[in-house]
């Protein structure tokens, strides 16, 4: 079974069903939504957002031009909505300096809902890499 899912920069892009979780005919809850917004994913499941890096294993090499602006019309409607926001970098041993500049901007989008972006599933070195560049004040750490 194929999905329609509609990306932030409005374009449309099929994906098998499998993508998303199910959902039992029975449920009030409408199926959690996958929003494309290029170097990042984010997944929404009712009130909570979780954001990925799409490509854990590539480094990003280039963050495309005005993203910031097109990151704040993706993620306005959902703020508006009261969804709350988490990055998950379970897994990850390191971040390089775009991800980290993309988690600020993310950050950055989402303060005016939460003052502190939900970081979870953070290992050692990635704590380590915040705390030398000074940035881990911006973040709240969840398992």
């Amino acid at each position: 079974m194929i999905a329609k899912y509609t990306l932030a920069c409005g374009l449309t892009q099929w994906l098998p069903r499998r993508a998303i979780p199910e959902q039992a005919p029975d449920e009030d809850k409408p199926v959690a939504e996958l929003i494309d917004l290029g170097p990042l994913t984010l997944v929404r499941d009712g009130d909570h957002a979780t954001i990925t890096f799409a490509q854990p294993d590539a480094t990003i090499l280039e963050v495309p031009e005005h993203y910031e602006d097109e990151l704040h019309a993706a993620l306005d409607p959902l703020l508006a909505d009261g969804v709350s926001f988490a990055v998950d970098l379970a897994g990850r041993r390191a971040i390089s300096s775009r991800q980290l500049g993309l988690m600020l901007t993310l950050q950055k989008t989402v303060r005016k809902r939460q003052p502190l972006l939900t970081l979870r599933g953070v290992t050692t070195g990635v704590q380590r890499v915040l705390e030398i560049t000074r940035t881990a004040q911006f973040f709240e750490f969840r398992d």
